[in-house]
């Protein structure tokens, strides 16, 4: 199935939640508003261009090209976004070898938004290692779908994530 069949299959409620983040407007927010701070992408580094060289050329990969808002308040802006037919299929966020405190709060932002945003969306965490990439996929839907309901979900679905 391709990534617009999976959008075209979310419930309406869970489209309208996201549809801010597929360059619609934003929800609550008058269009005659001033507009905020212009957010400008930030620079690729070293490290995700080598990451981009290795595992994402030849693929419609945007770099720090999207915010995800998380329910908590913050926001998440993975390094990579890869999109097919316009619309976003995987996201990948990239870490050097050493270990920083930013680090971890990166992972926190990432786990978050990976259960609060797009089912059908494959997020990958890669982390240096002074050779090669080590990744870990993480493909929300199944995890969904496999999951039982647990203490902060109704029904199996994430808190925050619309279902019928």
């Amino acid at each position: 199935m391709d990534a617009k069949a999976l959008y075209d299959s979310l419930p309406a409620a869970a489209k309208a939640l996201n549809q801010h983040l597929l360059a619609g407007p934003v929800p609550g927010k008058a269009a005659e508003e001033e507009p905020g701070p212009v957010h400008r992408p930030a620079k690729v580094n070293k490290n995700e261009a080598r990451y981009a060289a290795m595992h994402l050329r030849g693929r419609d990969a945007r770099a720090h090209c999207m915010a995800l808002y998380m329910g908590n308040g913050h926001r998440y802006i993975p390094d990579y976004v890869v999109f097919e037919g316009g619309m976003p299929v995987e996201i990948h966020e990239v870490k050097g070898s050493y270990a920083l405190g930013s680090k971890q709060r990166s992972r926190l932002a990432f786990d978050q938004c990976r259960r609060e945003f797009f089912p059908h969306i494959q997020w990958v965490w890669a982390t240096w290692n002074g050779e090669r990439y080590d990744t870990e996929t993480f493909t929300t839907a199944k995890d969904i779908e496999q999951r039982a309901p647990e203490a902060g979900t109704e029904g199996g679905q994430p808190v925050g994530l619309a279902h019928p």
